[in-house]
């Protein structure tokens, strides 16, 4: 399918909704990459201001982008593209792990210094059998830089 016109993307600071950047494309290319490109250029041209987050539809939501906002330092806040992702094997539909019954893991916390997104077990687990035999981990860590999937909705 091809979609003929022009698209307007925007970058605008929510203290005070100013436009902080624009980019005219062609209707057909992808929001995603050309929010890239956006978000590339304004820290080019404004290398002492650090955006902390950036809020997105879920047209942005893809491993690119989320790969070019934590290289940036930028925490990104998308919505879950239903029709794009299912969830991975070991997760569950929020993109937490399940253990052998698949129960979902708890979240717990984020550590900063490793980028890590720690789970802890579920309460389903305390009168699991599995888990007498050490079969099901107590604690569950994932850094971000390995799966980005659990970033949008653990964060």
């Amino acid at each position: 399918m091809y979609w003929y016109g022009y698209k307007l993307h925007l970058l605008v600071g929510t203290n005070h909704q100013y436009n902080l950047g624009a980019m005219l494309s062609s209707a057909n290319l992808n929001d995603g990459r050309a929010s890239i490109s956006l978000i590339k250029q304004w820290q080019q041209r404004n290398p002492n201001f650090q955006l902390v987050y950036a809020t997105m539809d879920d047209g942005y939501d893809h491993e690119p982008m989320h790969r070019q906002l934590h290289k940036m330092g930028i925490s990104g806040i998308i919505a879950d593209n239903r029709r794009r992702e299912t969830s991975a094997i070991g997760y569950d539909e929020h993109f937490a792990p399940v253990c052998i019954k698949q129960h979902s893991y708890r979240y717990d916390s984020y550590d900063p210094t490793y980028q890590t997104i720690k789970f802890t077990s579920p309460k389903e687990c305390s009168t699991c059998p599995f888990a007498d035999r050490g079969e099901c981990q107590k604690v569950f860590k994932i850094k971000i830089a390995d799966d980005f999937s659990v970033i949008v909705h653990q964060q």
